[in-house]
């Protein structure tokens, strides 16, 4: 089917140490450089250390991208294991400390550490990623309505989100 719309999925998890379930603040290249091995290269450290991003191939079938991601996650937990960590899939850990986490040493992070600043340290949060190609980006079949919440929205809600057990917050209406 040639005209089928292709898509991706990256997701990132946290690095935590195997025993104390702690995220991990330096991890050592040689679990970068055994997980990218094993998982075809299929890996990618994140923005801070204490992530860490599978990366699908890309896909036309739902069943077939699940596949690979299952496996995917079971091969990056197999490494962490043989390093004496273990990964967490959860959208932020909950006792890390963001002024421990230490940025990623890529070049592309570092534009963004500058642009970001405060909110990039702050930035200890996971999440999945889908990418969709269409089939014939100039023929104008679909219409795509897209919107992005900044991530200082995002950092209100997930900062306001607490005292919403407490009382009524203005960002409940957000969610």
């Amino acid at each position: 089917m040639t005209d089928a719309f292709t898509f991706g999925i990256e997701e990132e998890y946290f690095l935590v140490d195997a025993e104390t379930k702690s995220v991990v603040h330096d991890v050592p290249q040689a679990f970068f450089d055994a997980a990218k091995a094993a998982a075809d290269g299929r890996i990618s450290p994140e923005f801070l250390q204490p992530q860490i991003e599978v990366i699908s191939s890309p896909h036309t079938s739902m069943a077939d991208a699940r596949a690979e991601l299952r496996h995917l996650r079971e091969t990056v937990s197999i490494v962490a294991a043989e390093h004496g960590l273990a990964v967490l899939a959860a959208g932020t850990h909950p006792t890390a400390v963001w002024r421990e986490a230490q940025q990623t040493n890529k070049e592309r992070y570092d534009v963004v550490m500058d642009a970001l600043q405060m909110i990039g340290q702050r930035d200890m949060l996971c999440g999945m990623h889908v990418h969709v190609a269409l089939p014939d980006p100039d023929q104008p079949t679909v219409e795509f309505v897209c919107f992005s919440i900044s991530r200082f929205s995002w950092l209100s809600i997930s900062v306001d989100s607490l005292t919403m057990i407490v009382r009524r917050s203005p960002s409940c209406r957000a969610r």
